[in-house]
């Protein structure tokens, strides 16, 4: 009996790696539309008229060292990552240890930069 089951588990094990490697190259494109589809979505439901005036705002703060602009950062977070575009995940992460020279730096390297935002150009 022992040996059946044996036979039976590597069966199974042999048709599961087969459908594992068949299945990889969809499920990798299919990831990749989803993410690229919800990149989409959040960008039509971002309003990016608020952008100049928050980058300002945000500018101001961070040349003071002021801690308020993280809290500014995490609500803003959809709209800053759809403007920064690939520059976002180093200003994220100096705002998140809050090193606000960096941040500033960043956003300054950033803020000059135009970047693909999913949205057609008004």
């Amino acid at each position: 009996m022992a040996a059946a089951a044996e036979a039976l588990e590597s069966a199974i094990r042999q048709h599961l790696d087969e459908v594992e490697r068949l299945l990889s190259p969809l499920i990798q494109s299919l990831r990749q539309r989803l993410t690229e589809a919800g990149r989409q979505t959040a960008h039509s439901s971002i309003d990016l008229d608020r952008w100049p005036r928050l980058r300002d705002e945000l500018v101001a703060m961070l040349q003071d060292s002021n801690a308020a602009s993280e809290p500014l950062f995490k609500e803003n977070e959809a709209l800053i990552q759809a403007v920064m575009g690939d520059g976002f995940a180093a200003f994220a992460r100096a705002m998140r240890a809050c090193d606000f020279s960096e941040a500033l730096e960043q956003l300054l390297q950033q803020a000059d930069t135009p970047h693909d935002t999913g949205q057609p150009e008004k």
